[in-house]
């Protein structure tokens, strides 16, 4: 069970669109996937299922994108 969605995370999601604007593409890119896999490896070793996991890390996905182009967030 993921107690509170990752991409309902609001100071998480922000911070991160924040830092992907600064950065050149290739690096936002980089810095975009290297916090999803920190979150899936946290996801994996509180047991939640793969299938689970890999939603959440989407929407988590879709909701830095979407923030770091200052749209409204739809997961």
């Amino acid at each position: 069970m993921i107690p509170f969605p990752l991409w309902a995370r609001r100071d998480f999601v922000c911070r991160h669109a924040q830092i992907i604007k600064e950065l050149p593409p290739d690096v936002a890119e980089a810095h975009i996937a290297q916090q999803l896999k920190v979150k899936r490896k946290a996801l994996k070793r509180r047991g939640i299922a793969d299938q689970r996991i890999e939603r959440e890390i989407r929407r988590l996905e879709i909701a830095i994108r979407s923030a770091g182009r200052d749209e409204e967030v739809v997961a």
